[in-house]
C-alpha cells in the first residue's frame, strides 16, 4: 500500500485500463499494476474474486482504540467463514510497526 506515482495502471471491471493519479492511495504490485485504488475501496477488474479464483487477500485495518484486539478477532472470523464455504486452509497475519511485512505461501 502506497501513494501512486502516476505511472501505475489499473484494469477496470469493463476490461479497459485506467492510470492512477499521483498521490492516489493504492495497493500496487512491483509491476506497477494497481490491485485496489481510491483509498483502497475500489478493486480492479484484474483482482476481483470470481469462479476461477484460487487465492484471495483480505486486508483489514484499524486506527481506533482497541484495534489491536479487534483485527485479530476479525481475521479469525473471516478465516472461519472462508473455510466453511471454500476448500481452503486460510492463513492470517497481523502487521505492526515491529513486524511490517509478511510472506504467504512459497
Amino acid at each position: 500500500m502506497r501513494c501512486a506515482r502516476g505511472d501505475e495502471h489499473c484494469t477496470i471491471f469493463g476490461g479497459g485500463t485506467e492510470h492512477l493519479r499521483p498521490g492516489e492511495v493504492t495497493f500496487t504490485g512491483s509491476s506497477g499494476r494497481a490491485h485496489v485504488r481510491r483509498w483502497t475501496n475500489r478493486q480492479s477488474g484484474r483482482c476481483a474474486v470470481g469462479e476461477r479464483t484460487s487465492r484471495i487477500l483480505v486486508v483489514a485495518k484499524a486506527v481506533h482504540g482497541g484495534g489491536a484486539e479487534t483485527v485479530p478477532e476479525l481475521l479469525r472470523m473471516v478465516a472461519e467463514e472462508l473455510a466453511a464455504h471454500w476448500p481452503t486452509d486460510p492463513a492470517t497475519a497481523v502487521l505492526t510497526g515491529l513486524a511490517p511485512e509478511v510472506v504467504f505461501g512459497g
